[in-house]
């Protein structure tokens, strides 16, 4: 159990980097954050940004189906007290979301963006944009779904392919009607990932290199062919095809993830040993609330000053430091541990 579990936090951080590069990409492709354009054209720094969205937060979301699924086989846990496990959740999950939102998410967006009250319902009230921090209630939701869906139903090939399904309809469905307050939405895009997860960890899974080839193989070709088509969507029923070649890339994305990771874990002992590895480990959670605003930052000092190349790798590494010296400092406090779940 120890080894499965030093891999799931192996993907954990990887992926939180991952979404700092991303967050750092985005900015080429000039529709992400709309007070200041893009000096520079970088269509290769966009085109990795998407294709980094299709796997970061989906193999992140993985990787906790698998953690819930694990402590649930191994320790019993998440099974009887329904009550006490949900506050744990929301202690852990929606305090932390409250509270980054409230003292970090939003004074920058009302400087940056300025201030309308249909926005900021529509943003932040009901949870339809609350910038980094709508992995939060997503995950609240998919835990409080498969926490009842568990009682009731084991896991299997067949519940994949259903969850699969509902995911990729439920999820389109959602979206399109426009309900996804807090996040609800897609937190049914998502539910195919968190029990992909529980599924690898019951089947024991064990990919060799041949998986990992294979998987990227597949990954970077449907992520290829969904690029392609996106610019052509008129049709919903061309829509509806668009987003199950995302689901299945993002499935062979996370195969690649997971099968990288479990292959190198033992030869990347002295790395995952460093004080810099531990240290990113004990923050990632942190780094993941504070870092876009740093990211913000970054941008209005570099953009039109450095190469897109170098303005991406600054930014990375400005935002990664930064935001793991914050939570270095608000660890000192107590209520800043609760508060933010540090």
């Amino acid at each position: 159990m120890q080894k499965k579990l030093e891999v799931i936090d192996t993907i954990k951080v990887l992926m939180m980097l991952a979404v700092v590069l991303y967050h750092c990409c985005m900015f080429f492709t000039g529709t992400w954050f709309e007070a200041i354009s893009p000096a520079y054209e970088a269509r290769y720094i966009s085109a990795l940004a998407r294709y980094l969205n299709t796997f970061h937060v989906p193999a992140f979301t993985m990787a906790s189906g698998y953690l819930f699924y694990c402590l649930r086989t191994e320790q019993g846990k998440y099974q009887c007290n329904c009550i006490e496990d949900v506050k744990k959740r929301e202690k852990r999950l929606l305090l932390p979301y409250l509270s980054t939102l409230v003292v970090w998410v939003i004074p920058y967006d009302l400087y940056f963006n300025g201030f309308t009250m249909e926005t900021f319902v529509h943003k932040f009230v009901l949870g339809y944009s609350p910038a980094q921090l709508w992995f939060l209630p997503m995950l609240f939701w998919i835990f409080i779904l498969f926490y009842f869906a568990f009682k009731r139903f084991p896991v299997t090939t067949k519940g994949l392919i259903c969850v699969a399904l509902i995911s990729i309809g439920g999820g389109y469905c959602l979206n399109k009607i426009g309900l996804n307050i807090f996040q609800f939405a897609m937190a049914i895009k998502f539910s195919v990932f968190y029990y992909f997860g529980c599924y690898i960890y019951k089947k024991n899974y064990r990919p060799k290199l041949f998986t990992l080839i294979s998987s990227t193989l597949i990954s970077v070709g449907l992520f290829g062919i969904a690029s392609a088509l996106y610019g052509l969507q008129e049709a919903n029923w061309l829509n509806l095809l668009i987003e199950t070649l995302n689901c299945v890339c993002s499935i062979a994305g996370i195969v690649m993830v997971y099968s990288l990771v479990t292959i190198t874990q033992e030869k990347m002992k002295i790395l995952l040993r460093t004080n810099i590895w531990q240290s990113l480990k004990k923050c990632s959670f942190g780094v993941y609330l504070f870092h876009q605003q740093i990211v913000y930052l970054s941008i209005v000092f570099l953009n039109g000053r450095v190469h897109p190349i170098a303005q991406v790798t600054l930014g990375f590494v400005f935002s990664v430091l930064v935001s793991t010296a914050m939570v270095h400092l608000l660890r000192k406090l107590k209520c800043a541990r609760t508060l933010f779940a540090l």
